[in-house]
């Protein structure tokens, strides 16, 4: 058979290309489906946590700050730059979880520290983006 052409290629395609089509259609709509499930999950998670009482949240709170602890002293093990602020911001953070949470699962408290931190801390950041932003001029509004 001297002219006869090989169409092996043409036939596997066809046989194996609709499965292999199908199979990546269905990986590329779970992977977007996690993606896109994501942050209804962890907006739910954290409705969940607004909702449980007051000793239980400063508990999570202090194992959360240990677990932060663990990973800070892990990084500055391995010679993450310390210069980089990074590891001495998480340590710092999660050493004020650890602590606060400690200490506030301790007493009965009948408001939660936390959230008066973080709002005061917010209320510093937008005064400091206030006077940050009369100075440099491509943030200013003021100009």
């Amino acid at each position: 058979m001297s002219g006869s052409a090989d169409y092996s290629g043409v036939i596997m395609a066809m046989i194996l290309g609709p499965p292999l089509m199908y199979l990546a259609f269905n990986l590329l709509c779970a992977v977007l489906g996690g993606a896109l499930q994501a942050p209804v999950m962890l907006w739910r998670s954290l409705a969940r946590f607004r909702h449980l009482p007051l000793e239980t949240r400063h508990q999570i709170r202090a194992g959360m700050g240990a677990f932060g602890l663990v990973i800070a002293l892990g990084l500055w093990a391995r010679g993450w730059p310390i210069n980089s602020y990074v590891v001495p911001g998480l340590a710092g953070v999660s050493g004020l979880y650890l602590v606060g949470g400690v200490v506030c699962a301790r007493r009965p408290l009948t408001f939660d520290p936390f959230s008066v931190l973080w709002f005061g801390v917010g209320i510093v950041a937008c005064a400091a983006l206030v006077i940050v932003a009369k100075e440099v001029t491509w943030l200013s509004w003021w100009s």
